[in-house]
């Protein structure tokens, strides 16, 4: 039977293992060298389940960067929502429909998709009209489509030491830098 595998730094893989509902938690506890594997959330997926089995405790450096959907049923008291939840280790996707079934990491992502579909829709129209002048400026409080920026002199240019941008020569007025006397 093939599910999905999500190890710590978020690559997926596919995996095909002789697996059922009476040796799940084993077979993926071996295949996740030895870590108390559970089943910790479970979302409704056309006429199937997809459920996940991972670990909620395990040691610092060792957090999984995979962010489940939101939405996803607790199975054990006392963990936090899907979404938010860290989780350490390797994580395991499989597919329910009275018995185990098939899913790889193309439907695993199909089914993302589906749960994440509406995060990307948060556009106002204000975003839109922003969005339609990317290419412009503000000046004076308002967007402008002018292309043109000012321009600054290079040094050594002949603009460089006009009496607009000051000369690099000029002194102080025979002014010193007060010592920096701050402890840091």
């Amino acid at each position: 039977m093939k599910f999905v595998k999500i190890i710590n730094t978020g690559e997926m893989f596919d995996v095909n293992e002789s697996i059922n509902l009476r040796n799940i938690n084993k077979i993926l506890s071996l295949l996740s060298n030895g870590n108390k594997i559970q089943h910790l959330y479970t979302w409704k997926y056309d006429d199937s389940d997809i459920v996940c089995y991972g670990c909620c405790k395990g040691s610092a450096g060792n957090e999984n960067k995979h962010e489940l959907p939101p939405g996803g049923e607790k199975r054990i008291k006392g963990i936090e929502n899907s979404d938010i939840q860290l989780l350490f280790g390797d994580i395991f996707i499989l597919m329910r429909n009275k018995k185990l079934c098939d899913l790889d990491t193309s439907n695993y992502g199909l089914f993302y998709s589906m749960y994440f579909e509406g995060f990307d829709d948060c556009i106002t129209s204000e975003d839109e009209n922003l969005n339609e002048n990317l290419n412009g400026f503000i000046v004076n409080d308002e967007l402008s489509s002018s292309d043109e920026l000012e321009k600054c002199p290079e040094y050594g240019s002949p603009e460089y030491g006009s009496p607009e941008y000051g000369s690099p020569e000029e002194e102080l007025d025979g002014e010193e830098l007060d010592e920096d006397n701050n402890l840091y």
